[in-house]
């Protein structure tokens, strides 16, 4: 999914600008619609309103494509180490809270404080680094 996003203040102009209901605008915006009037508004809004362009991408079901091993010592897991296609592994220290994305050994990426909840975006990142 995509979208570009404006100010309000610049949602109101496109309408003024184009004449057009706020769900026009919307639609234009959200790449819900690709007429004629769309396309302009888009242009507008990329060139004229300081638009930035959003990719989003839906991760709902993904499941990483990792093989993933536990270190353990006294104190339980120390470490979740996952290994990736192309040399690419995610090491996350739990002692710590850190994890560090590796490609053929040299650090690409740091994360600090990492909890629960991020743990999957960070080995969606490590995926993508794998296939590029």
């Amino acid at each position: 999914m995509k979208y570009i996003l404006v100010t309000n203040e610049d949602k109101k102009m496109l309408e003024r600008i184009f004449d057009v209901t706020r769900q026009t605008v919307y639609n234009a915006l959200y790449y819900k619609n690709d007429s004629d009037v769309s396309k302009k508004i888009r242009n507008v809004a990329l060139t004229q309103c300081g638009g930035r362009l959003i990719h989003v991408m839906d991760v709902t079901n993904w499941q990483p494509n990792c093989e993933t091993r536990y270190e353990h010592d006294e104190g339980g897991v120390k470490a979740v180490i996952s290994t990736f296609s192309n040399d690419v592994q995610v090491i996350l220290d739990c002692h710590t809270d850190t994890a560090v994305v590796t490609k053929s050994g040299e650090e690409v990426k740091r994360f600090w404080n990492v909890r629960t909840a991020s743990w999957g975006n960070i080995l969606f990142i490590a995926e993508q680094i794998s296939i590029q």
